[in-house]
């Protein structure tokens, strides 16, 4: 993990505000010990040339403001009056070298208010020399950067409440991985059940200790819910038959989704290192298609594809130490066959604009836009569905899943 002398944050949006995006509290942590910064440890840049009502850039990394309540004098945010909405590079200079493995996020808002301010898409770099103000344009001097994270940072929820969001940071190699093989369906048993199928006493014997008798899709799902021994696998595949090619798996540190019935939804996926640009950029007709796997024993014992879109853009990142490709598309998708889920997990529910919100930070992957949600008290139909994923080196995950209201 790095030792810094700067850091630096690209900010490509915000969660749906015109006018500027900002953020509460950018905090750095030691192996789950917070590291206490004032204004006398660091000086601060922006983009903007002027904060908008005294939220400066310095703000957002003293660790002795208050994440609640009014955001003056205790947050960052851009500058209204140019509508500087997007694009926007928020750096932190340290006086002495900083060494931190974690960062956590408290997104904008104003007593609870006004969330939408938050930023949305993000870059997180390093570097072990200093930047100046100079060097605070949105994308700029990648040479001396190392790219260590690369995600959404969620919307607030609409309450006056701390909200933290621990990311995972890429590792220095650029290497990360899930703690999964590249591998093919050919090679373990893999059992295809489809959304309302219906069985008759199909039986799985899974290993001389389980033996699961399947009548229908829920019953089998729950029954792997049950098992605390599951393990739940993704993995990404970049079509072929278009551009006369053959599928290709590749391996992915991370991934976001949201999911909207009858819009398009979005897809984005990080590839750890460039091994697979060439094999990738071969097959640029294609779609990305990311699976989940259930495993029980050794044995994948349910597939299905979660998301499906196609190949928008393929972006490279090269930073100092690390070097990663980005693979991104949309896709309008229907979602049939509604159902009730029960989500568990739930670690923070909200109504904004009049409309329920769930947040939860294990991902139910087999939800799905269209479905009512029975969770935290609250039952409602799924609108929306933003999943983020991602794995350190170390095998740590870090996972949310925030769906809010039709």
């Amino acid at each position: 993990m790095p030792i810094a002398k700067t850091v630096a944050l690209d900010f490509a949006n915000n969660h749906g505000n015109s006018f500027y995006m900002g953020i509460r509290s950018v905090d750095f942590y030691k192996d789950g010990a917070l590291l206490p910064l004032t204004e006398s440890d660091y000086v601060a840049y922006a983009t903007s040339t002027a904060s908008t009502g005294g939220r400066y850039p310095k703000y957002a990394f003293d660790t002795s403001l208050s994440k609640v309540s009014v955001s003056t004098h205790t947050s960052w945010a851009s500058n209204s009056n140019t509508y500087q909405a997007t694009n926007q590079r928020l750096l932190c200079v340290f006086n002495n070298d900083i060494d931190f493995n974690e960062i956590k996020i408290n997104n904008y808002h104003y007593s609870g208010v006004d969330t939408n301010i938050g930023v949305a898409d993000t870059k997180i770099y390093y570097a072990t020399t200093a930047l100046t103000s100079s060097d605070t344009t949105y994308g700029a001097n990648l040479d001396v950067l190392t790219l260590i994270y690369d995600g959404q940072i969620l919307e607030h929820p609409e309450t006056d409440t701390v909200s933290n969001q621990e990311l995972t940071l890429i590792s220095d190699d650029g290497t990360i991985t899930f703690n999964v093989p590249v591998f093919t369906l050919a090679m373990a048993l893999t059992v295809h059940i489809k959304a309302g199928a219906v069985f008759d006493d199909l039986r799985f014997t899974l290993n001389p200790k389980i033996t699961a008798f399947v009548h229908d899709i829920e019953a089998w799902l729950a029954f792997i819910r049950s098992q605390n021994v599951a393990q739940v696998l993704y993995f990404c595949t970049i079509t072929g038959a278009k551009n006369g090619l053959s599928d290709l798996v590749v391996p992915i540190s991370s991934f976001q989704s949201r999911r909207k019935s009858g819009d398009p939804s979005y897809l984005q996926v990080v590839v750890p290192g460039v091994g697979f640009f060439e094999e990738i950029s071969a097959r640029l007709a294609g779609d990305i298609v990311l699976a989940m796997a259930y495993k029980l024993d050794g044995v994948i014992v349910f597939e299905e594809p979660i998301a499906r879109v196609s190949l928008d853009s393929i972006d490279y990142y090269k930073g100092g130490k690390s070097q990663s490709v980005t693979l991104s598309g949309s896709q309008k998708s229907t979602y049939l066959s509604a159902k009730a889920v029960v989500l568990n997990h739930a670690v923070l529910s909200s109504v904004i604009s009049g409309k329920n919100r769930i947040r939860t930070a294990v991902p139910d992957l087999y939800l799905n836009p269209g479905d009512t949600v029975n969770a935290a008290g609250q039952s409602f139909v799924a609108g929306t569905i933003t999943t983020t994923v991602s794995m350190s080196a170390t095998g740590r995950v870090a996972s949310a899943m925030e769906v809010s209201e039709v």
